[in-house]
Parts: structure tokens; sequence; C-alpha cells
């Protein structure tokens, strides 16, 4: 049995070409989107965002860089809305991030 060193790299190459994205996808995680707050109070805030691919939804804010709170929301959506009702205090600036991680863990 002869092998055909041309239809081994062939069948490679269409499996590289079928399998890439994926793992490039994996290796980029999400993307988020369009993050506005909105309906700020003086005690409250909520925070919308969209992530590129169902994921959890987790905020971490305070009064400095170092943040400190979290909230989170377990759900697998699209479309992210967290309000922001404990720790505010009025007249004050607040950082926050967003974390988004997919049904994988990513």
């Amino acid at each position: 049995m002869k092998i055909k060193y041309q239809d081994l790299i062939a069948v490679l190459i269409i499996q590289l070409v079928f399998a890439l994205p994926f793992y490039t996808l994996d290796a980029y995680g999400l993307t988020i989107l369009n993050v506005n707050v909105t309906n700020t109070t003086h005690n409250s805030a909520t925070i919308e965002w969209r992530a590129d691919n169902i994921s959890t939804g987790k905020i971490k804010y305070g009064r400095n860089t170092s943040l400190g709170v979290e909230l989170s929301d377990p759900n697998l959506l699209l479309n992210h809305t967290l309000k922001i009702t404990s720790n505010i205090e009025k007249d004050s600036l607040y950082f926050f991030s967003i974390e988004a991680v997919n049904p994988q863990g990513k």
C-alpha cells in the first residue's frame, strides 16, 4: 500500500480549514459591546451591555480602580442588564468593569 502524500496533505488542510475558526474563537474569547449606564439615581445605576455570544455577566465596581464590589447574573444571555443598588453614595465617582463568560468557562 503506497501512501499518496498529496492526498494526505489535502485531507490535513481540509481539517485545518474546518477546525481553525473554532480554535480561534476560543482563543480570543467574547467581545463586549454597547456598554451603557442608564437610570442613574442618587443611590443606583443600571449597566447594560451586549456580548457577541451567549454568556453570563458580572460587574465589578467601586470608588477606585481596585473596584471591590461584585454583582453577577448567572443566566446565559446575549443582552445583559444589571442594576447596582448597594454601596452607592450620592455625588461620587465610580469605576466598573464587565466580565462575560461563555458556557465553556472562557
